[in-house]
Parts: C-alpha cells; structure tokens; sequence
C-alpha cells in the first residue's frame, strides 16, 4: 500500500520519537501533518482573499476542500522535486 502524501510530521521530532524509530518500535507520533499544515496555511490565504464565505452546516465547505486541494498539489510537488 502506497504510504499518502503529507501524513509525516509537520515539525521536527523529539528524542524520544527519534530514539523509538530507530529501534524500530512504533510509537504515535504527536502533532500536526505536513498536509494539515499546509492546508491551514492555504485556508488562511483563502479566507484573506475572500470577501464572502460559501457557510454549510457553520463551516466553510468550498474553502476548506480548496485549501486540502491546493496542500494535496503542494505535496505532490514537493515529492516529485525530491525523487528527481
């Protein structure tokens, strides 16, 4: 199964996190995604830019699956210069 982009850590780890994966034990890392991350910093372009929101069920929609769009193509991007 392909591994999905953007599900690393967005941050650096700790020591101990570090520690555990070099001795390959599984330990939940804490933290937000590079995907969520990219996409919270997307929505903020977004929501600076917008002068009305598409407001669904208190949220809003349009934007929130623009911003995961645009941190799905960024990751892409990013994996496709690394494996050049």
């Amino acid at each position: 199964m392909e591994k999905k982009l953007g599900t690393e850590p967005a941050f650096a780890q700790s020591s101990t996190e570090l520690y555990y994966a070099a001795i390959g034990q599984d330990q939940m890392t804490s933290g937000m995604s590079k995907r969520f991350y990219a996409a919270c910093s997307a929505m903020q372009g977004i929501l600076s830019a917008s002068k009305t929101l598409s407001i669904e069920n208190g949220l809003a929609v349009n934007e929130v699956r623009l911003a995961y769009a645009i941190a799905d193509e960024l990751l892409k991007q990013e994996n496709e210069k690394e494996s050049e």
